[in-house]
């Protein structure tokens, strides 16, 4: 004989619909129903109790069902020794333990991706942009072939907008922005009108003994 029962919460129920003494004589039938003991219901009871009583012979069926599962796996010699070379005890639990013992390489993958993360966040913050000095900014002009004083003035510009563009936006790259700007073509054009005035004066007719010689002659 069981020597414990089970009381689900939700037939606990039709307590709300009884009186003291009706819940006294429904508990007092269960203590009699499994003790073997006699016990005269009346027509409330009966129908308080039948619930129970529905629910206890499922759960003697499931009791029974797994009594009897265990006693044939008994005759057939019962759970597998551990192996002293596999502490995990039968394959099927080995399996059972690599299966969670998975989730460790997502861990790990995890840790791969934080890395990767924060790599990208050190790359960023080193490409962090830091406006050049005048100085630079002059160097790089003579160097592409400009003047120290249109590099001035381009630093001015920018610094004097806190190194923001024309849209709005941040400048990332100076010697980029600064070319892409056209400021280096303005000085070239500058140079090619220079070269036109030059060419001008260089093809300019010259006065020569003829020409006074017509002068004279015109003038008598």
């Amino acid at each position: 004989m069981k020597k414990s029962f089970l009381i689900y919460v939700d037939s606990l129920d039709i307590l709300d619909e009884l009186k003291p003494s009706e819940i006294a004589n429904l508990f007092l039938a269960i203590k009699a129903h499994h003790n073997g003991e006699p016990f005269e219901l009346d027509s409330i009871t009966r129908v308080a109790l039948k619930p129970f009583l529905i629910q206890w012979e499922r759960d003697l069926e499931r009791y029974e069902q797994t009594c009897n599962r265990n006693k044939a796996n008994g005759l057939k010699g019962g759970r597998p020794p551990k192996n002293p070379n596999n502490p995990m005890g039968s394959n099927e639990t080995q399996k059972t333990h690599s299966v969670i013992l998975k989730p460790k390489k997502a861990d790990s993958d995890s840790d791969s991706d934080s890395e990767r993360e924060n790599d990208i966040k050190k790359k960023t913050i080193q490409k962090k942009f830091e406006p050049p000095t005048l100085a630079e900014v002059q160097t790089w002009f003579v160097e592409q072939g400009s003047t120290a004083e249109q590099g001035a003035k381009a630093w001015h510009y920018y610094n004097d907008g806190q190194w923001i563009d024309a849209k709005g936006q941040p400048v990332k790259n100076w010697r980029q922005k600064m070319r892409g700007g056209r400021w280096l073509e303005v000085q070239a054009q500058q140079r090619n009108n220079e070269g036109h005035q030059y060419q001008n004066l260089t093809h300019q007719p010259t006065y020569t003994q003829l020409d006074e010689f017509n002068d004279i002659f015109t003038a008598e």
